[in-house]
Formats: structure tokens, sequence, C-alpha cells
């Protein structure tokens, strides 16, 4: 499932550099401040090991996860490169092939979820709605999803663009930052914590959530919670 999507996706990441990159880190790191060192995470998709700079800095105990065999292979290479010139405090990563809609994992099984790179890319809120119910289900603690907020100057030529490709597999789709938290809501999850990649200006946003019902893990503190339900 989703293979097209998959292989078209490695492709705009490999050309994916620069500062872009250098915020969307930044972005992805004030994300997950609150897990610990040495907690159980899993990043899905991998995207050929985008963010195993950063885990390995963390210590995370990181599980790869891709539909596309050569995303993870391309994330085996990047450890292994990351491995070979410097210290890393992380235990080597697990790299599994998936789909992101069942991807088979037991319930709660990691203290936080990075799904970055998908959600940006489906129209459909039901198919959104979906994923994000299997991420509640496999994580005890933080899912963290980016998306394309459609209230920012950066979403405009992606709206064009997308009115004039025949097919929009490979385009990035914004939606209203209102829905897309809608669709969160729906699925079980509350946001917590909303940090864009250059407010105003980039549609890139990465959005931590927990489960709505059942026990979270104690990282996470009260009043930002009850901050980001006001809002």
């Amino acid at each position: 499932m989703h293979a097209d999507w998959a292989i078209e996706r490695v492709a705009d990441t490999a050309a994916s550099r620069g500062w872009r990159q250098r915020r969307a880190t930044r972005s992805v790191c004030r994300a997950l401040s609150r897990v610990p060192a040495g907690a159980a995470v899993l990043d899905l998709p991998c995207e050929g090991g985008r963010w195993l700079d950063l885990f390995a800095r963390r210590g995370f105990q990181v599980t790869c996860a891709d539909p596309s065999e050569s995303a993870l292979d391309g994330a085996s290479r990047r450890w292994h490169e990351i491995a070979q010139s410097s210290r890393v405090n992380s235990p080597e990563p697990t790299f599994v092939r998936v789909d992101p809609l069942q991807t088979g994992f037991p319930s709660r099984h990691f203290a936080a979820v990075v799904c970055t790179d998908f959600f940006d890319r489906q129209g459909a809120s039901e198919l959104r709605i979906e994923a994000l119910r299997e991420l509640r289900r496999i994580s005890r603690g933080p899912v963290v999803v980016s998306f394309c907020n459609a209230f920012a100057l950066g979403s405009l030529p992606l709206g064009m663009r997308r009115q004039r490709a025949a097919t929009g597999a490979r385009s990035h789709v914004p939606v209203p930052v209102w829905a897309f938290l809608n669709d969160l809501r729906r699925a079980g999850l509350n946001p917590i914590a909303r940090h864009a990649v250059l407010w105003g200006i980039s549609p890139l946003w990465h959005i931590v959530s927990v489960p709505a019902s059942g026990r979270v893990d104690g990282w996470l503190g009260t009043p930002r919670t009850e901050r980001a339900k006001a809002a």
C-alpha cells in the first residue's frame, strides 16, 4: 500500500537540504524535548534516516519503519555513516518494512512516535484519521506528526501546483490547521504543542499530541496541556 507515494517521497527527500532541513530538524527537536534519553522511539516513515542524527544525539532506541525498501536501505547506510564518523549514545536501530495504516506493532509499544512527510501528502481526512488512530494505538507517549498548514505563505504555490497536476501523489497537500486538529481529536489524540518550521512563511508544521484517554507517561506537564486545550 502507498508504494508509489513511498518511491516518489524518497526522491523528494534526497533533494531536500539546506536551511529548510536545519529548521525542520530544530522543529522536531523542540517537539521531542520532553522525551527522555534512552526512550523507544518509532520513526515512520523513516525517509532514508532523515532524523537519525538527532535521535543518536538523544540516545533514543530507534525503530526505523517505512513501506519502501529503498528508504530502509538508505536509513541503514545513514546509520553506519553516523556510527563511523562520531561517538553515538544510541544502540543500532531496528529497520522494519511496515504499512503506516497497519503497522503490526503491539499497543503502547513505543514511548514516542515520529511521523513526518506522510500526512503532508494526504488530502483525505478519513485516511488521515485512520493513520492517526494507528499511531495513537502503538504509542504510550507523544505522537509527533508533520502537516502542511494552508494558512502560510508557502502553501500558495503548493495549492496552485496541485490544481494543475493530473495526479497529486507527489504534491504536498495544504490543510487548514483547524481541520488537522479536528482529525487528531477524532483519532483520539489531544494536541498539546505546535511547532512551525518558519512561522507564517513555511507551511510545514509539527504537532505534538498525546492519547486523549488512558495513562500517559509522566514526562508531560499539565500546564502546557491545559494551554493547548484552550487554544
